[in-house]
């Protein structure tokens, strides 16, 4: 029976873990459906390279924007409210999975061992609103915030400031794990050169140091974390931490003393002061809940690794099994199809069509859902949204994989599919951001703003037409990408 034809909405492009990646969509179905009357019954996860692009099936994504939107314009109290319980479910979640990690696992029955990952993968599926609910809302905060804010400038005769008092309320002000780390060691680093060796304390510190921090490029199950070794090669590569220090605490308090200034002069605004604070907020909680993910991934890695011992598997066999084949063993003994798995490495489907989940390997089948999904590319012009102005021509590199970000070199152009913590330190080198995803909030927007760098976000396919090489000319004004030169 021919299938019923779909437009399929692009959105994300991610490393999949199949272990956890279905709770998500059964929290999208399922917790959506309790909470705004509609769940998300269809949705790909589509095999691109080494990573996943997510497509949602159009209606139901604009269905599942319009409710979020509709109870924000109907309920003074429910955005409030809900940005609170996404906190709630992020902390609930820690506490789930750490409890795991600082468990025995080696003498746990299977049955046990099961209701533990079944605890895990509840609040991974609770935890799905705190992922895309946040997308729909920073939108609607942006679009709110920028009428509001335009209306009150033009009451006071300043239209002429918006960019300058735009960008001050969408420069986060708020630290961050990745920016809580950079000051730490540059802290340790302090020390480090005062001794001019790695005596205990320094080692002590590092130490305490990785423990806190090693989580942050964990993105998914197959990515690295990063050791003690990471950190002492970065601490010895910093060549003046005083002079690092003292310039990033002066930014950060310039940054809140020129954002306070702002809600000071607009203070008899209540709305706009309040909008205000709700899209700062979000700046912070856009990257707080995927931190959450990334310390989640690390600590359902020793569930994993006795799974595998268990099952008789490598560790990487156990990224490609589902919850279902996860269960099946753990209750009644039955061995994943070592075959299939194989399969999977090469490449994977998981497709969810009206409710129904599953992992689709077949190349046949592969192929015809890429047909469904596919779409002509322009590559003469790319449009995003500005994240930071400015008008720049350069070199392209495109970082497809966190790896690839030593690549970059500077003055050079950098395109992605989004930026991520662990890119922080080569961002430094771009003369501008381009990227397939985000919006204000995203990690792409913060670093501009905070660098004073040209950034276009939410273009959709810079990562497909562009090249490494390629000479182009950002010009973030007016949200345009062209490109002057194709590389040979």
């Amino acid at each position: 029976m021919k299938r019923a034809k779909i437009k399929w909405i692009e959105t994300i492009t991610r490393e999949a873990s199949l272990p956890v990646e279905i709770h998500d969509l059964e929290g999208e179905r399922d917790i959506y459906l309790k909470k705004l009357g509609a769940g998300i019954k269809n949705k790909i996860y589509f095999p691109q390279g080494d990573k996943h692009t997510y497509f949602f099936y159009k209606e139901e994504w604009e269905e599942f924007a319009k409710r979020i939107i509709n109870k924000i314009k109907n309920n003074k109290n429910w955005l409030k409210r809900e940005t609170d319980n996404i906190y709630k479910i992020c902390s609930e979640w820690l506490k789930a999975f750490q409890v795991i990690s600082r468990l025995d696992l080696s003498k746990i029955a299977n049955s046990q061992l099961y209701q533990y990952y079944k605890n895990y993968g509840y609040g991974r599926s609770k935890f799905s609103f705190g992922l895309y609910a946040p997308l729909v809302i920073e939108k609607f905060l942006e679009e709110e915030t920028k009428n509001v804010l335009n209306e009150e400038l033009k009451s006071k005769d300043k239209q002429n400031l918006f960019e300058r008092y735009w960008q001050v309320i969408t420069t986060k002000t708020k630290l961050n794990a990745v920016d809580e780390e950079r000051i730490n060691l540059l802290k340790i680093a302090i020390k480090y050169k005062k001794k001019g060796k790695i005596d205990k304390e320094i080692s002590d510190l590092l130490q305490k140091h990785t423990r806190r921090f090693y989580w942050l490029p964990h993105y998914a199950l197959s990515l690295p974390i990063w050791s003690k070794e990471y950190f002492t090669k970065n601490l010895k590569n910093t060549h003046n931490p005083e002079r690092e220090l003292e310039n990033t605490l002066d930014k950060i308090k310039q940054g809140e003393r020129t954002f306070n200034k702002v809600k000071e002069e607009f203070k008899d605004n209540k709305r706009l002061v309040q909008l205000i604070n709700l899209t700062q907020e979000y700046l912070y909680l856009r990257t707080y809940r995927t931190d959450i993910l990334r310390q989640a991934f690390c600590h359902i890695t020793p569930f994993l690794k006795e799974l595998s011992r268990r099952a008789k598997l490598e560790f990487n066999d156990v990224l490609f099994l589902t919850p279902y084949e996860i269960k099946a063993f753990l209750l009644q003994n039955i061995f994943p199809d070592s075959k299939e798995i194989e399969r999977r490495k090469k490449h994977y489907a998981i497709v969810m069509r009206n409710g129904i989940i599953e992992v689709v390997s077949d190349e046949k089948e592969l192929a015809e859902i890429k047909r469904e999904l596919e779409e002509k590319i322009e590559t003469e012009a790319l449009k995003g949204t500005t994240a930071y102005p400015g008008k720049v021509k350069g070199r392209v590199r495109v970082i497809k994989i966190v790896k690839d970000v030593q690549k970059l070199q500077k003055g050079e152009i950098l395109v992605a599919s989004m930026t991520t913590p662990d890119m922080t330190i080569a961002i430094h080198k771009a003369t501008a951001i381009v990227t397939d995803e985000g919006g204000i909030t995203c990690h792409a927007a913060i670093c501009s703003r905070e660098l004073k760098i040209p950034c276009l976000i939410a273009t959709r396919n810079a990562t497909k037409v562009l090249k490494d090489g390629d000479t182009v000319e950002v010009d973030a004004d007016i949200g345009t990408v062209k490109i002057l030169k194709k590389a040979k």
